[in-house]
């Protein structure tokens, strides 16, 4: 006789179903404890299957997705803490060291941020580190610098909006409406729901005499009223002769999540820190 192949393993499906008519025979006291046995094998292929479906957690990706999540509620100092232990775990790399850049930025260090988004020029994250340098220069008053740095780094990545909108800002800053008009625009079609792109937008309407069209974007996206009061005081500002100081105070800006932004500390900071702002 012709021998009949079988295969090794039975499909799920028709396991599940010989476990469960097994599992139906549980009525008869003299089955019981195959029965039970059955049920525990069941249940324990149940559950390896279902782990089988679960991706395997990578605790590197984990811990460095935590830290941009951090920074981007503007808990720099923490995420600073949490830079150095996962370099002491796992080691260093570009976008670790661009994190950490970002963290020295924030919390006051410029020069050594200054020293790192240097040495990042030549790789994976330029764009961002162009961004960074842009950044500086734009809270010490070189608003010159800020616009080539911010310009290199668009060039670099054309899609990333919050480079966009600083762009734009730091242009206004230096009173160029007509150039800022484009990556303001491109940011807000990019990021529409980003409170400092919106906030960005609006300062240029307001600048541009379109006090309407501000207001109702403003309203329509949900800004606060002390968020839209301290816009308006900063176009104000914006249009009057302090500008042409370079006092650090009158010009000093707020930053978050690789965001140039008006320093609106009870309401942007809280909100950032809340998850709210991204």
């Amino acid at each position: 006789m012709q021998s009949i192949s079988r295969p090794r393993y039975l499909p799920w499906s028709v396991a599940l179903a010989i476990l469960g008519a097994l599992s139906a025979c549980s009525t008869n006291p003299a089955v019981q404890p195959t029965v039970v046995y059955t049920e525990q094998q069941k249940n324990m292929l149940e559950q390896q299957w279902t782990k089988a479906e679960q991706p395997a957690i990578n605790n590197r990706q984990v811990h460095l997705d935590m830290i941009r999540t951090m920074q981007s509620r503007s808990m720099y100092f923490a995420s600073l803490a949490h830079i150095d232990a996962y370099e002491k775990e796992h080691g260093s790399n570009a976008e670790l060291s661009k994190l950490r850049a970002d963290a020295l930025r924030a919390t006051g260090q410029e020069q050594a941020a200054r020293d790192l988004y240097q040495r990042l020029l030549s790789g994976n994250e330029a764009a961002a580190a162009r961004h960074g340098l842009g950044l500086i220069a734009a809270q010490n008053g070189n608003y010159a610098e800020a616009v080539q740095q911010l310009r290199e780094s668009v060039r670099i990545d054309p899609l990333n909006a919050y480079a966009l909108g600083d762009l734009g800002y730091a242009l206004m800053e230096q009173g160029d409406l007509d150039a800022a008009r484009v990556p303001l625009i491109q940011a807000i079609e990019l990021a529409p729901e980003n409170r400092k792109v919106i906030s960005n937008l609006s300062l240029y309407l307001l600048l541009n005499g379109d006090q309407e069209k501000a207001t109702a974007l403003m309203r329509k996206t949900n800004v606060s009223p002390e968020v839209q009061h301290g816009i308006r005081q900063r176009a104000q500002a914006m249009r009057s002769s302090s500008l042409a100081t370079n006092d650090k105070a009158d010009r000093e800006l707020f930053m978050s999540n690789g965001g140039m932004q008006l320093r609106l500390q009870t309401t942007l900071s809280t909100t950032t820190q809340t998850g709210k702002t991204q």
